[in-house]
């Protein structure tokens, strides 16, 4: 469904619509009483910029440890483009840790499309190898966040869980 043959995509009126923040500022702007992002001025810009951020910079990182097979040819080549990756991703969720608050959501007392990205790429360092509760501040938040009752409902309904970490 995506012309650039990727994930994700938003179909409205039967137009594809890609790119997450794109998909992120249309969701906003058409149920803005759900507040997913602030409404206006600094903070706006500053919530978007963070979201370019975590598609720009790890989420493409992930794509290296999860499809090493596009970046190498050979079982050692791909083994090291892994390894890099891992550690590169680390470092991006090290940065987020800072970022995530000691109480409540990314952008305060509301969940917004911060958190699901979060919680996303915490998920995804699992699959890395990157043990979660190696990143104690990150993990309760988190946890926090698969706790709120929507996101509850959503992990129990796709069966997702903080427990991509097989180490």
């Amino acid at each position: 469904m995506n012309p650039n043959g990727q994930v994700p995509v938003l179909v409205v009126d039967g137009r594809p619509l890609t790119q997450i923040v794109a998909m992120c500022d249309f969701i906003d702007r058409a149920f803005p009483e759900a507040g997913l992002l602030p409404q206006g001025g600094w903070e706006r810009i500053q919530a978007l910029s963070q979201l370019a951020w975590m598609n720009s910079s790890p989420h493409p990182t992930a794509t290296r440890f999860f499809f090493p097979d596009r970046y190498a040819q050979s079982d050692a080549a791909r083994a090291e483009v892994k390894k890099r990756a891992a550690e590169e991703f680390r470092g991006y969720l090290e940065r987020i840790e800072k970022l995530v608050p000691a109480s409540g959501y990314w952008l305060g007392e509301r969940l917004s499309f911060h958190d699901a990205y979060a919680l996303t790429l915490l998920r995804w360092g699992g699959f890395a190898g990157i043990d979660p509760r190696s990143l104690a501040s990150y993990h309760a938040y988190a946890e926090r966040v698969l706790g709120s009752p929507p996101v509850a409902a959503a992990a129990a309904r796709e069966r997702i869980a903080l427990d991509t970490y097989k180490g």
